[in-house]
């Protein structure tokens, strides 16, 4: 399965969600959520364009953008302490933080 081709239902069923057991514009938040994340770690854009290498080539990221899924659906909350930080949303700050002080 290419990246494009994953539906919010799709994203919903590997989370072990039924239907009407879930809100699909929340899932649909996390699965853009996951495949932007995708695309600014690894440097890979979503989209090709004349020819240009994309996710869709790669059918491993398929398996990791089902995975951002179920840890943002299950850590839609955030405990903030000093000491614990959700490692995926510091990730996700760091990548365009912006001061570097």
């Amino acid at each position: 399965m290419k990246v494009s081709e994953i539906t919010v239902f799709e994203a919903a069923r590997h989370m072990k969600l039924e239907q009407g057991e879930y809100d699909p514009a929340e899932v649909e938040i996390y699965l853009d959520a996951a495949k932007e994340y995708v695309a600014d770690y690894v440097g890979i854009p979503q989209f090709a364009s004349d020819g240009e290498e994309s996710l869709d080539d790669h059918a491993k990221f398929s398996i990791a953008v089902l995975v951002l899924c179920q840890e943002f659906y299950d850590n839609r909350t955030i405990y903030a302490s000093k000491n614990k930080v959700n490692e995926v949303l510091k990730t996700i700050l760091f990548m365009h933080r912006k001061n570097l002080v």
